[in-house]
């Protein structure tokens, strides 16, 4: 018999190997999916973790005016109370400028995880009728997480122009190009109004928020300016500021003496008054949204928070999310008419 002749004990050996290379093959793949599927499932595990403990690190609260102001007031005294009923830091970060476009604008691009929200005010709908080119759509680029409350504002002089009441502004005011100042687009839009009805003649001029315009009027630089009452309440009770109105339906509470426009016979000045309210990035989960906007809700609930807010004359006003989003459209509108009215213009 020679080396290639085949017998049946070579055939059978020659099939047990055959055998045996299939159950060894058989066996490594069955381990490989098996070590693919623990690699997927760790792969997920982290990002399931993540959605199901959020916050696990902490949240940024965009303030897009400078820090001094009840804005910013607002948004520090809702971190720190926010952020034990999350159980995560709240970090609170100004981002001040272009009427406060680029702090909406960073909010607006961020992603949508909950861990970015903005504290806006009203030029959030204000800006984009001032303004030709924007980057952001202040109804589709964010998820309304619910309006706190109302801001009291009131119209403030220097001293030395020995003037009293509205009247007395508007006669000593005619012909002396005299200026005012705003914090924001929403003043400025009110005053030039007031400024145009009563054939004035003013000077307007566009601040990085309150806490400079109210420099600039202490230093004599401007001669009046709409302010909320919290930002320049000191100023008045020193004698360092006179009020000569209230903007609103009624007078605020901490100034009871101090008449609105409308009480005064000029009922040009008719504006309801200015909001505060948190938003997201658009798209953000709905039950992120839903913690937030239940941790925003706690804050206003607590009577102590309650008192602090409304000694910031912060007209408490809430209004969830989803009855905010079409309130804001609404607002816009008619923000869009008293544009009209005024003629201020601020594209750049």
């Amino acid at each position: 018999m020679t080396a290639a002749t085949e017998t049946p004990v070579s055939r059978t050996r020659a099939n047990q190997g055959g055998r045996m290379k299939d159950l060894v093959s058989k066996k490594r793949r069955f381990i490989l999916s098996g070590l693919s599927i623990a690699a997927l499932a760790s792969m997920q595990k982290p990002a399931m973790a993540q959605r199901g403990t959020w916050p696990d690190h902490p949240i940024k609260l965009v303030v897009p005016v400078a820090p001094g102001g009840v804005a910013d007031a607002i948004a520090r005294r809702f971190a720190k109370n926010m952020a034990e009923q999350l159980g995560q830091q709240i970090v609170v970060e100004n981002r001040p400028g272009a009427s406060t476009i680029i702090g909406t604008l960073a909010v607006a691009k961020a992603p949508p995880d909950g861990y970015t929200i903005l504290l806006a005010q009203t030029s959030h709908i204000q800006n984009p009728i001032h303004f030709k080119k924007i980057a952001y759509d202040p109804l589709k680029d964010f998820t309304p997480l619910g309006r706190i409350g109302l801001s009291a504002t009131v119209v403030v002089v220097r001293p030395d122009l020995g003037v009293k009441n509205v009247d007395e502004f508007v006669k000593a005011a005619r012909g002396k190009r005299w200026s005012y100042g705003a914090g924001s687009t929403g003043p400025q839009v009110i005053l030039e109004i007031f400024n145009k009805e009563n054939d004035l003649g003013m000077t307007g001029a566009l601040y990085k928020g309150e806490t400079p315009a109210l420099t600039d009027l202490l230093g004599g630089q401007i001669e009046m300016g709409l302010f909320s009452v919290f930002a320049a309440k000191s100023y008045l009770l020193s004698g360092k500021l006179t009020p000569i109105a209230v903007i609103g339906e009624k007078r605020v509470a901490s100034l009871p003496n101090v008449p609105t426009f409308a009480e005064q016979g000029h009922n040009e000045m008719s504006y309801g008054g200015g909001w505060y309210a948190f938003l997201a990035p658009a798209n953000v989960a709905p039950e992120i949204a839903g913690r937030l906007s239940m941790a925003i809700k706690a804050v206003l609930d607590n009577p102590v928070e309650r008192k602090y807010l409304e000694e910031m004359d912060v007209i408490i006003n809430w209004t969830n999310g989803n009855s905010f989003a079409p309130q804001m459209k609404r607002d816009m509108d008619a923000w869009r008419e008293m544009v009209n009215r005024s003629k201020v213009v601020i594209d750049q």
